[in-house]
């Protein structure tokens, strides 16, 4: 689907292509960001789980690097269709690469393929096939013993989105992730991301496109940073650590802009960013499968990823208005809500740091 909405957008003569292949770009863009992080967490051993779960949002940003980078030379009224070129030419070597890719062992288990599963695990394990075989078992016993109490219902079937939404036995991991998916943006990363160039750009005019290019840079660095030390740190840390600094950098952009002080302003800009990279950046998607039973994790992976793009479309559509009314000062709403976002952080989330049951992740909560 990516590969022909991008030659749909490269060929594209009129106004209603363009919007048909921006929407197919974002049926395959939707279906990739649900599916990879409940991929990843389905072929990982706990232990990895956080470093590989993060590497879904360095390539994230190394795509947007990748894409800016080819903007420097191509994003002009003649050679913009390439640009668009280049996301078939991605989509064609993830397709070569997924050939080759066996389904993920844990789906084989939950649909009754005990024999496939312990054949695609052996191929993503260093050890024998009677340690493949071993660990299927124990998914199996993990799985008998991960039944919701609060349950009515004998047998745990996957819920569908619906049911997830509105059913009260699912009440605990669906409002942990709604909260984290939701203020990932209403933190105001996109501000940076979507409007970098136009914000930095009222103080800083000469040199806007090299302030943003250098913080997608950053932006992948410490995102790498980041998967190197989550196995270690765990989750809750990293998330406290990057709010309650987003809150501090939020303020200081906020009296960068306003009193015009660019050295502060790029700063404090480059230091939110970093902040963001190394905790909430990475966590909110790779943690939604860790909260939830194997069962639910696909539908809990789909309602984080409606959430978090709602919360991106509020953020995108509104941030402008908001700027255009408060100047400089729509930042400290930003703070305020991280503020508020890391409290809730220290209250309500638990930490899944190497926790392999659902039971061990929600004791205490």
């Amino acid at each position: 689907m990516c590969m022909v909405s991008s030659l749909l957008l490269f060929f594209s003569n009129s106004y209603l292509q363009l919007l048909f292949g921006r929407f197919l770009v974002g049926m395959s863009c939707g279906t990739a960001i649900v599916i990879t992080p409940l991929f990843i967490n389905e072929i990982t051993p706990v232990e990895w789980r956080g470093a590989m779960g993060s590497m879904n949002q360095v390539s994230i940003n190394l795509g947007i690097l990748l894409t800016q980078s080819l903007a420097l030379k191509y994003a002009d009224s003649y050679n913009w269709r390439w640009l668009l070129f280049a996301g078939s030419v991605v989509a064609v070597v993830n397709l070569l690469v997924w050939l080759k890719v066996d389904e993920s062992p844990r789906w084989l288990l939950d649909h009754g393929f005990v024999a496939e599963a312990e054949v695609a695990l052996f191929k993503l394990r260093p050890g024998t096939y009677q340690q493949a075989k071993q660990e299927i078992q124990d998914w199996q016993s993990s799985h008998a013993q991960n039944r919701d109490p609060e349950s009515s219902t004998e047998a745990h079937s996957p819920p569908k989105l619906w049911q997830y939404v509105t059913d009260a036995s699912y009440k605990k991991p669906r409002t942990v992730i709604l909260t984290i998916l939701t203020c990932q943006q209403f933190c105001g990363i996109n501000s940076i991301i979507f409007y970098g160039v136009k914000v930095i750009g009222k103080i800083l005019p000469d040199y806007s496109i090299q302030i943003n290019f250098a913080i997608s840079i950053l932006n992948v660095v410490v995102t790498l940073i980041a998967s190197a030390i989550i196995d270690h740190v765990g989750r809750r840390p990293l998330l406290l650590a990057s709010t309650t600094i987003m809150v501090a950098m939020s303020l200081l952009i906020s009296v960068g802009l306003t009193m015009s002080v660019s050295f502060l302003l790029v700063v404090a800009t480059f230091v939110y960013i970093a902040a963001f990279a190394i905790g909430l950046g990475p966590i909110p998607f790779l943690i939604i499968g860790e909260l939830s039973y194997p069962q639910d994790a696909a539908t809990a992976q789909s309602f984080g990823t409606v959430c978090n793009w709602l919360a991106t479309f509020i953020v995108g559509y509104l941030f402008p208005i908001g700027q255009g009314l408060m100047g400089g000062y729509v930042f400290t709403i930003f703070a305020a809500i991280a503020a508020l976002f890391a409290t809730y952080v220290y209250k309500r989330v638990p930490e899944t740091k190497g926790k392999a049951t659902y039971s061990d992740v929600w004791a205490g909560y």
